[in-house]
């Protein structure tokens, strides 16, 4: 194991679609250190805290064990299939109920690669509607542009942005008169 994660991208074309699998390896950072640190403050607020602090801190590493176990269950492998009908993505999708999703591509508004925001997970995301869904979670935004630009390549119907940057129009499919 090493000390830091390692993600590994797989493309394979297939006669009528595009297979990705994402293979990632949690370094020991991100499975011991991170873990052991967040134990450490919980214990710390237990110990000094009052009642409503140990509420809390319970909470906390309830919740931190259930998704550090949830993580580990659902392994490190994602799939992604892209097809000129619809969108599959199956594996560890970085939720912690959920582990497959499908959008059919007339309600795909863009694929692109997002940082994830506030706590969130970055990678390659779907926008359908109002949602960004992640479908290749944890990828790099180098990794992110080789898999756009094979989509946009394969299947020119589906809208497909190559950079970070997204304005206004990106959020509403905009069709002439």
């Amino acid at each position: 194991m090493s000390l830091l994660s390692n993600i590994e991208l797989k493309i394979v074309e297939l006669p009528d679609a595009l297979e990705f699998t994402v293979s990632r390896e949690e370094g020991l950072i991100e499975s011991v250190a991170f873990p052991v640190f967040a134990f450490f403050v919980l214990w710390m607020f237990w110990r000094m805290g009052t009642l409503w602090i140990h509420i809390l801190a319970g909470i906390a590493a309830a919740s931190t064990s259930l998704t550090l176990f949830v993580n580990w269950i659902q392994g490190g492998e994602t799939k992604l299939r892209v097809t000129c009908e619809e969108i599959r993505a199956e594996g560890n999708l970085g939720r912690l109920f959920s582990t497959s999703v499908t959008i059919p591509v007339t309600d795909v508004a863009s694929i692109r690669f997002d940082n994830g925001g506030d706590g969130g997970i970055s990678g390659l995301y779907v926008r359908h509607g109002w949602r960004f869904t992640p479908v290749l979670p944890r990828l790099t935004l180098e990794q992110t542009q080789t898999v756009v630009e094979a989509i946009r390549q394969r299947f020119p119907e589906i809208p497909a942005d190559s950079g970070v940057n997204f304005s206004l129009s990106s959020l509403f499919k905009l069709e002439p008169n």
